[in-house]
């Protein structure tokens, strides 16, 4: 730039010394004209390089999209092939469905299972309340059957006295028929002493079934539990059980999410869950562009978020083009930009400044328990614009990674812009060469 800004400085001085002669040349006119020369390019230099910047690393990049699966499985097809143009929606890869849908099948037959189930509750309910109302009318049997506990005591104990009473009488006329036989076999027959003995066994046998009779009343009423019989003790914690019961059935049947009962609703949900992994075996493009260093082959066992392949998004392309810090200020977003790539020589592409990354690397830190170290610390010399090309056309290859050069035509210093166009025109076309 220097270099032709100097020739045609040069050129205007051998026009006006030597072709016109308008001046003198002497000592003092070349001095004059040198230190002109100097402060004119100077000038021109410095508000190009301000008002119309020049970005000589510029770069193509697009969205590179690692391709993961969401679910691990064993590759079945891979229909694509590296570098060939996709669509978006067009398959990728596929993983073996079998064992997704095997868990869409069980789930929905443990939906349908769980459906009934929640049809059922109602009845559930209705069963545990009437079990509570038995409950209920066992107790309060129970408690009539404690009030009667003295009285069948009173009872058995009475029936022994009066067993007791009728053994001893019996014992005593046997004892009396015996003794007469005794001193006189003829005057007692054998039948009558094997009645008397018959009666007095049969008597004793009765004696003893109303002894066992009154020991199990003297239970019943000694069988105590904190203050209470044990016969309604067991039966109020027989209708403690029917209640819980009750209510395990009411909670069962109240537990609602959305109108729809919280198991039902567990399963739908494990259910779409399992519909969306068998959804992800099958994994598209997400948008337009290729795939490139495929090495994806069936039978591979994909991982869950592992990627797999590279895939380039043609949908979006751009350009990245790093200047100077005291230039990139005077940047707007709108301004008009000129592109020329090594790939296309003597071609310029006209672009747009999307926007201004005010960042860079230089200045982010990484979280560690360490402090800053100050003397490592350093500034970054460049900041990068973001251009678009909105009017160009698609079927325009830019490949990712292809460099070049872009001028930025800002609003300012526009009479430079032709010296800035000229200059981008040069270099593209000396990339013949």
């Amino acid at each position: 730039m220097i270099a032709i800004l100097t020739l045609i400085y040069v050129g205007l001085i051998w026009l006006l010394f030597f072709k016109l002669k308008l001046v003198e040349p002497n000592a003092k006119s070349y001095t004059a004209a040198v230190i002109v020369g100097v402060v004119v390019i100077g000038a021109i230099l410095l508000a190009m390089n301000l008002f119309q910047p020049y970005s000589t690393n510029a770069v193509i990049t697009q969205y590179v999209v690692q391709i993961a699966p969401q679910v691990t499985g064993q590759v079945t097809a891979v229909p694509v092939s590296a570098n060939q143009p996709i669509k978006k929606g067009d398959v990728l890869f596929t993983i073996d469905p079998a064992p997704f849908q095997a868990a869409v099948d069980g789930l929905r037959a443990a939906l349908v299972q769980s459906e009934q189930s929640a049809e059922m509750l109602q009845d559930n309910l209705d069963s545990a309340k009437a079990n509570v109302v038995m409950a209920k009318a066992a107790l309060v049997n129970a408690r009539q059957q404690v009030t009667s506990l003295d009285a069948n005591l009173d009872a058995a104990i009475a029936a022994v006295e009066q067993v007791t009473a009728q053994r001893d009488l019996g014992k005593s006329e046997y004892e009396r028929v015996a003794e007469a036989k005794q001193q006189d076999p003829g005057s007692v027959s054998d039948a009558v002493m094997d009645a008397r003995r018959q009666r007095l066994l049969a008597l004793e046998e009765s004696l003893i079934q109303a002894i066992a009779r009154q020991v199990e009343a003297r239970a019943a009423v000694d069988a105590v539990l904190d203050g209470e019989n044990t016969v309604v003790v067991q039966a109020e914690a027989q209708l403690a059980d029917a209640r819980a019961m009750e209510s395990k059935a009411q909670l069962a049947l109240d537990s609602v999410i959305d109108g729809e009962n919280t198991s039902v609703a567990q399963v739908r949900a494990q259910l779409r869950q399992a519909e969306i992994n068998l959804s992800f075996t099958t994994i598209a493009a997400p948008a337009n562009g290729f795939v490139t260093n495929l090495q994806l082959r069936e039978g591979y066992v994909a991982r869950a978020a592992q990627p797999v392949m590279s895939f380039i998004d043609t949908s979006e392309r751009y350009l990245i083009a790093p200047l100077s810090q005291n230039v990139v200020r005077h940047v707007e977003v709108g301004n008009d930009v000129e592109v020329a790539l090594e790939l296309y020589p003597g071609r310029i592409l006209n672009g747009t400044v999307e926007s201004i990354i005010w960042a860079s690397g230089e200045g982010q830190g990484d979280p560690s328990g360490s402090l800053p170290d100050v003397d490592t610390l350093q500034g970054g010399t460049a900041l990068a614009v973001r251009v678009s090309f909105p009017d160009l056309p698609q079927t325009l290859e830019l490949p990712v990674g292809a460099g070049g050069r872009a001028a930025i035509y800002t609003s300012k210093g526009k009479p430079f812009r032709i010296i800035r166009k000229v200059i981008l025109r040069m270099y593209t076309w000396l990339n013949y060469f």
